[in-house]
């Protein structure tokens, strides 16, 4: 009895996967063209085809009629299937390690910052409002002076938002100073020149003393926002240094002002500086002045942004009178 002999298949697959090499170096080589050639390459499982074996011819069977059988009708009514997938109702994923998932469900909203705060009183409107602050600093302390009432600023970080209090500090216990970190509820606001002010506060605390001010300054000698953002700088604690471009005239009672040209903006009435006509005669400031104002709140009227200085004391003035 005679044998066909063929490839074992392991060799046929070995070809086939060195085609597959040669066909993957091709696409990597040609980076994906068109113009290559394609060729489907099939391989088949690991298993031996036995060998083709041949018998004798026998004469065919002689034909025999088959009667045909005729099915007869019998449709089946159609019945939905349910689907392949339905919803998930198994119990909830749980580790191998019989470890429980970790809880994804979000944590409450937790306090606001003193900032968040601040900004909250800042938005709202004139009137009546119940807005606690906790945490904040006291940043400077002001005495009142012509139109200007007696109150402090405050302020929880160094780019703001901070807010004037125009509460006479010596009225609270203990009386306020600067550095001081204190908590209390609006219980009202105003608006005055531009300014946001709270007029009205209750439930007033010392939480803290001797809190570092400096860390709360912003340098603002070479800003040139400082006109453009002043709702931003409203009442934050600033240090500008700048060159007097006049001679000082009337600011509201008892105040004068002048334009104040800095590093960063030149040329801009809207940037002033403003003193208490009592510092203007003792240092005898005009035009062509170069000053430095550290550690005061940024005041305002309306556009204008003005720099402020109330007292002559070596840690808040510098004054260089031209010869």
């Amino acid at each position: 009895m005679g044998h066909r002999s063929s490839l074992p298949s392991t060799i046929r697959r070995h070809r086939a996967v060195g085609l597959l090499g040669l066909l993957g170096l091709a696409v990597i080589g040609v980076g994906c063209s068109s113009s290559s050639p394609v060729s489907d390459v099939i391989i088949y499982g690991d298993h031996l085809v036995p060998d083709a074996i041949f018998v004798p011819d026998q004469p065919p069977p002689p034909d025999v009629p088959q009667p045909d059988v005729q099915q007869p009708d019998n449709p089946q009514p159609d019945v939905p299937q349910p689907d392949a997938i339905g919803p998930d109702m198994g119990p909830p994923d749980v580790p191998v390690d019989g470890t429980p998932p970790p809880d994804t469900t979000p944590p409450p909203d937790g306090p606001m910052t003193t900032s968040a705060q601040i900004a909250a009183a800042r938005q709202a409107q004139d009137g009546v409002l119940s807005q606690p602050v906790s945490g904040a600093i006291v940043t400077y302390v002001l005495a009142a002076i012509g139109n200007d009432p007696a109150g402090f600023s405050i302020q929880g970080s160094a780019t703001g938002p901070a807010l004037f209090i125009a509460v006479d500090p010596t009225t609270l216990t203990p009386v306020r100073a600067v550095g001081d970190e204190v908590s209390f509820t609006i219980t009202s606001m105003a608006t005055s020149g531009g300014q946001r002010r709270a007029d009205a506060i209750s439930d007033f605390a010392r939480d803290a003393q001797g809190q570092d001010v400096s860390v709360l300054t912003q340098d603002l000698s070479a800003a040139t926002d400082i006109v453009s953002n002043l709702d931003g700088y409203d009442t934050e604690l600033v240090t500008v240094r700048g060159t007097l471009a006049a001679n000082l005239g009337a600011a509201g009672a008892a105040h004068s002002s002048a334009r104040l040209d800095t590093a960063g903006v030149t040329g801009d009435d809207n940037l002033h500086l403003r003193v208490p006509d009592t510092l203007r005669d003792s240092l005898g400031l005009r035009s062509g002045c170069v000053v430095t104002v550290t550690q005061t709140p940024l005041w305002r009227f309306t556009a204008r942004a003005q720099v402020s200085a109330w007292v002559d004391a070596t840690s808040t003035w510098r004054a260089a009178r031209p010869s």
